[in-house]
């Protein structure tokens, strides 16, 4: 009898102590999804480490400036797997200074990695500057599976592959009303948004501008994955299959989507997609930027190879010196022209598209743009 009682103080003992420690760790919650650990300030943040299958809010602004170089939270063996809803919050100032010389490099942003049933979302960085190697993103390196959904990252990121303003890869993960304005440059796979991905984007935006050596977007770098309703501000710079929206699209899906930046380069370079290969299909889609290189140089695709594209426009200058074409500059659609500018202000242009449920235009002043632009803050009509 005193061996069991003196067995369940002990279990008592134990759970006190495990309860005391998550109140030290959090400003409060249990970490069910029901009751969510809360995070208030830097240190808690960085707690999410040890407990990555609970549930976090975020109750109040965060800077982390205190930290110098910010490990991620989760890794490709420890992934995080909660939840985390920054509540419209801010994290400022992420800094990142990670070896380069890596063969495949770390998993770098403000978390790591993430898998299973986890969803991020209402999170806001702001003033995030990273240098790094490989599967870099401002908010997460690396999507395995979940949803992001309604964050925003401002910033600087400097990184080899596969590097994105929000994720740096996205292998099946639901990547669904997020915006990013961050400038990056380096070598391949490098998107706006996304560096590579493989699963679902969806009404989203990039506002910063994007320069590699090869596989640059405006929104995304290497697309073998979904892209709808979503739209690219920036300006692209890459050497070889650079786009407006999307560097290098294979056996991939881009649905209702728009870019407005100019593109440069050298080869397989265009105003929304540099190459559209391999059955990939571009539907519904429209380019303004002016497109400059050297060889497959198209206003809307650089080169369309054995892929589909339908229903598309473009407006811009374009120019190069071999296999140039005003809307595509090599294979199937390279005969097409390009709109002039004053049709594209006018519904009637696009034949097809759903201005019902997706599209909004302000005849003969604005180019198409969605109706969920009505409802965000930094409404942007391209004109």
């Amino acid at each position: 009898m005193f061996r069991r009682k003196f067995l369940f103080i002990g279990i008592l003992i134990a759970v006190s102590l495990f309860s005391f420690s998550n109140s030290v760790d959090f400003a409060g919650g249990s970490g069910s999804k029901e009751d969510p650990f809360l995070v208030s300030n830097s240190n808690q943040l960085y707690n999410i480490r040890h407990f990555l299958d609970k549930h976090f809010k975020q109750i109040s602004d965060i800077d982390l400036s205190t930290y110098e170089d910010w490990e991620p939270i989760g890794n490709n063996t420890s992934p995080f797997s909660g939840t985390y809803n920054g509540n419209g919050y801010k994290i400022l100032n992420v800094q990142m200074n990670k070896p380069t010389d890596k063969p495949k490099g770390d998993i770098i942003g403000l978390f790591g990695y993430m898998s299973g049933n986890s969803k991020i979302e209402n999170v806001c960085l702001e003033n995030v500057n990273i240098v790094a190697r490989a599967d870099v993103g401002g908010l997460i390196g690396y999507v395995y599976s979940g949803t992001i959904s309604n964050c925003f990252v401002s910033g600087n990121i400097s990184a080899d592959n596969n590097v994105g303003g929000l994720v740096g890869g996205n292998f099946t993960g639901v990547i669904e009303w997020n915006r990013t304005d961050v400038t990056i440059q380096r070598k391949s796979h490098i998107g706006g948004l996304v560096g590579h991905n493989r699963g679902k984007i969806s009404n989203n935006c990039a506002f910063g501008d994007v320069q590699s050596d090869i596989y640059t977007g405006g929104l995304v770098g290497y697309n073998r994955g979904e892209i709808e309703n979503s739209f690219s501000l920036g300006n692209v710079k890459g050497e070889n299959f650079s786009g407006g929206l999307v560097g290098y699209n294979v056996s991939g899906i881009i649905k209702n989507c728009y870019s407005i930046g100019e593109v440069s380069g050298v080869s397989k370079i265009g105003g929304l997609v540099g190459e559209n290969s391999l059955g990939g299909v571009i539907e519904n889609c429209y380019s303004t930027g002016n497109v400059s290189g050297i060889t497959y140089v198209g206003g809307l695709v650089g080169n369309n190879n054995s892929s589909k594209i339908e229903n598309c426009y473009t407006c811009g200058n374009t120019t190069g010196n071999n296999l140039v074409g005003e809307v595509v500059g090599f294979g199937s659609g390279s005969e097409f022209r390009k709109t002039e500018i004053e049709l594209m202000t006018k519904k009637d242009t696009f034949k097809d598209w759903n201005f019902l449920s997706i599209w909004s235009i302000e005849e003969n002043i604005t180019f198409p743009y969605f109706k969920w632009q009505d409802n965000i803050s930094h409404n942007y009509l391209p004109k």
